[in-house]
């Protein structure tokens, strides 16, 4: 867990809980990951949980699950906990205090109040260019890809602060400069960025699309917005809308997505 990189405050807790639960072994405890989808809850909860030997994972789409092999071991993770329709089934194994329960979510996942407040809440915060820079440098050994710190900055400014983004770029430019398609620079890289749709700052062509349409209309409901650039709706919600609202550009109210601010026309040529 040490080698998490970002989340210095988030990390500096957990170790403080990790050292006291190590040293009590019929301690338990129920914490919480919050953050957007790529940011790496998972990868920290697996990190946290295998100081405590052979541990659990499970995935709401199939259900909560409570046997033998879980009685035996102490750290549980489940993942996307807001997609699990009956969270009272965690509830008595959670208050027994003597198993230790690590719950990832996502930022719109939504949670009732006797589960968040059985937790220790721990909400990600945004990650900056250095620590997603130095993921890429990180990712990019691991490929057998070997850029410089310029490279990564450039990769880390259109990742929209996500290190799963972050490293799929990375990846997706590795193949386009590896078939010569463009060449090993920082123009050429420029160029592949910008021949796969994604620009300065890190807009998409489907956020772009997204906009255009908005910004035409003023205020849209989510199925019309989904059918106008012809994409799904959990692509939108997921992928689209936390992005723009972050960059203050739409909002979104109950007359549905209401468009704030953006200049279409650093766009036009697009």
């Amino acid at each position: 867990m040490n080698s998490f990189i970002g989340q210095k405050r988030i990390i500096k807790e957990l170790l403080a809980i990790q050292g006291n639960l190590l040293e009590n072994k019929n301690l338990g405890i129920n914490l919480l990951l919050r953050g957007p989808g790529g940011c790496g809850k998972t990868h920290l909860a697996k990190g946290f949980s295998r100081k405590f030997g052979p541990y659990t994972i499970q995935w709401p789409m199939k259900g909560f699950r409570w046997d033998k092999k879980c009685e035996d071991e102490r750290a549980h993770i489940v993942d996307e906990v807001h997609l699990l329709k009956t969270p009272e089934e965690m509830f008595r194994y959670m208050d027994e205090e003597k198993y230790i329960f690590i719950l990832t979510t996502t930022e719109g996942g939504s949670l009732v109040e006797p589960l968040t407040s059985r937790c220790i809440q721990f909400n990600f915060e945004p990650y900056n260019l250095t620590d997603l820079a130095t993921i890429i440098m990180n990712h990019s050994k691991i490929k057998n890809f070997p850029i410089i710190i310029d490279t990564a900055i450039l990769i880390a400014e259109r990742s929209k602060g996500s290190p799963r983004i972050a490293k799929q770029y990375l990846d997706r430019m590795g193949f386009m400069i590896n078939q010569e398609y463009h060449p090993f620079t920082i123009p050429g890289i420029k160029a592949a960025f910008d021949e796969v749709g994604i620009f300065d700052g890190g807009y998409t062509e489907l956020d772009i699309r997204y906009l255009k349409i908005l910004s035409q209309q003023g205020t849209a409901s989510l199925h019309t917005l989904a059918s106008a650039i012809r994409v799904d709706k959990a692509t939108i919600t997921n992928d689209i809308e936390p992005f723009l609202i972050s960059k203050n550009h739409i909002s979104i109210t109950s007359k549905g997505r209401k468009f704030l601010s953006w200049r279409a026309e650093d766009y036009d040529k697009r």
